[in-house]
């Protein structure tokens, strides 16, 4: 049954494959306000004292 969706909604899957987001619009690291939007970066392990 979910095959013949996927089929069904092809077209709409072979569009949205080529679109891509521009990534030299994208700000630097260094451009951004630090006060707006908190820290850079990914907080994966953190260290609670």
């Amino acid at each position: 049954a979910w095959k013949n969706k996927l089929k069904s909604h092809r077209n709409w899957f072979m569009d949205h494959e080529k679109k891509k987001s521009d990534e030299t619009k994208r700000p630097s690291g260094q451009d951004y306000n630090s006060d707006l939007f908190g820290y850079d970066g990914s907080f994966r392990q953190l260290s609670i004292d």
